[in-house]
């Protein structure tokens, strides 16, 4: 047997990190498991009432996901599932329990999709949707850069907007969004514009009005900011939009327009005369092409004693940081020089994403199509990988 050497079990901290965006191909329902509201069925929400998805159903689906993308990698199922459980943790029921090597973060809303007289659909965001983005985007700065928010702005101030990174025009562009929303009235609305998007959904006769969720009429607001045309496009590609405007509301507004935009479907079930046996009740969807915002956190993949002995066949070592290495070889065969150890379980885990085409399914009603997203990995480029 092995004998007693904990390295493997070591504290660490997360070192790198991913931002994606979600999105929504198909309505999503992810419910909160709550009842006895106007709704029988609703979606779950964050602390300011809009809809998001929590990381614990977020982590499910990816835990489900990728074991699939395991197997389909080659992967025997035995396989497959020491390799999810050293990306995202210890089975209930293991003998061992250990941490997840990717923490992943609570899913907010980014832009949802509501109803325009014009153009069938505009794209919804808030200033308090825009800062749970600058929040995040800080967070990747402080554990991916190494730097905070102070100093990412102290460093930004004397260079151009040429020189500036990706990364630092995207959190630029948002520091001026949200000041410029602040000051929206709740009649007014603010087009991002980029490729002409906003002529699609502006009614031009009267005076670039919008109308959205049939009988909310606002007017344009004029932007007192210098709104980059290329941060704009830098804007909607990280948010992989491209076909229609994204609309900056007033909160008060914007969070009517969202709530309004939900789907609510009635549902009954009949029994073997085709009669109703039980209902109507009512179910929360979000509607397609909606965009959530949400994060991954890299550290070292956790590996439980079992599996060490597993992969070493039983025979006679000490858990040191060469056994480590040598099970981590085994289990992530295409990562032949082990330098970083977080890098190994970021790459495992969006190679594992990357082999189902980004796609995953969250939430209930998937045998109806419901549920079926595409993630998107932000790599501050300009554009979405």
């Amino acid at each position: 047997m092995l004998s007693s050497n904990n390295f493997f079990r070591l504290p660490s901290s997360y070192t790198l990190a991913d931002v994606f965006i979600i999105e929504a191909l198909t309505h999503l329902h992810v419910g909160s498991g709550k009842t006895g509201g106007a709704i029988d069925l609703p979606v779950q929400r964050d602390e300011n009432g809009y809809p998001c998805i929590y990381a614990s159903s977020l982590k499910g689906a990816l835990k489900t996901s990728l074991l699939h993308g395991a197997i389909k990698m080659g992967h025997t199922k035995d396989e497959a599932l020491d390799l999810v459980r050293a990306l995202l943790g210890s089975e209930p029921g293991d003998e061992e329990s250990f941490q997840s090597s990717v923490a992943i973060l609570d899913a907010y809303l980014l832009a949802m999709p509501a109803r325009s007289l014009k153009g069938v659909y505009a794209y919804v965001t808030t200033p308090t949707l825009l800062r749970k983005f600058k929040q995040y985007l800080d967070l990747y700065s402080a554990i991916q850069i190494g730097i905070s928010k102070d100093a990412s702005a102290s460093s930004s101030q004397n260079v151009t907007s040429n020189s500036q990174s990706p990364l630092s025009l995207i959190s630029d562009t948002l520091e001026t969004l949200i000041e410029e929303a602040d000051n929206l009235s709740e009649n007014q609305y603010l087009c991002l514009r980029y490729n002409n998007l906003c002529e699609k959904v502006q009614i031009q006769n009267l005076d670039n009005k919008i109308v959205l969720v049939e009988d909310m009429v606002l007017d344009p607001y004029q932007s007192k900011k210098n709104l980059d045309a290329n941060n704009l496009k830098s804007f909607y590609h990280n948010l992989a939009i491209t076909e229609k405007p994204i609309i900056v509301l007033n909160d008060t507004t914007g969070k009517e327009v969202i709530d309004r935009s939900i789907l609510v479907l009635a549902h009954v079930s009949l029994n073997e005369n085709k009669t109703v046996d039980n209902g109507p009740w009512t179910t929360e969807y979000i509607p397609s092409k909606t965009r959530f915002l949400s994060m991954a956190l890299y550290k070292k993949p956790q590996i439980s004693k079992a599996m060490l002995e597993k992969y070493l066949q039983n025979k006679n070592s000490n858990l040191t940081e060469e056994t480590y290495k040598e099970v981590l070889q085994k289990l992530f065969p295409n990562d032949q020089k082990i330098a970083n150890y977080a890098e190994v379980t970021k790459k495992a885990f969006q190679s594992l994403i990357e082999e189902l085409q980004n796609y995953i399914i969250i939430g209930g009603r998937e045998t109806v199509g419901k549920g079926i997203v595409k993630l998107n990995f932000t790599n501050y480029r300009g554009e979405a990988q």
